[in-house]
């Protein structure tokens, strides 16, 4: 099972593509597999491609990046420091 952490601001890899984690905020909207929309913890996804689009993601959702779905297990937000996003490859 892969699973990959990027910190706010930084640039991590999921699978073997570039993606940035922009700001995270404390109570965001985005959306969720099942068509709600999960409100908390969230951050932005922005992968590092000429077809890349920013995503916004919270706990549960899912982000589909260059084909690969990916779950949000967390978005952790410590008071003070850089947020985290923490996702587990679906496919």
């Amino acid at each position: 099972m892969e699973r990959e952490s990027i910190e706010e601001t930084t640039v991590g890899f999921l699978g073997d593509l570039q993606v940035a984690m922009g700001n995270a905020v404390h109570d965001g909207s985005f959306d969720l597999p099942s068509g709600s929309t999960g409100r908390g913890p969230a951050c932005v996804l922005v992968p590092v491609s000429p077809e890349g689009e920013s995503i916004w993601v919270g706990k549960g959702s899912v982000a589909v990046i260059h084909n690969t779905r990916w779950l949000v297990e967390e978005v952790r937000i410590p008071t003070p420091g850089e947020g985290i996003v923490t996702l587990r490859r679906l496919e």
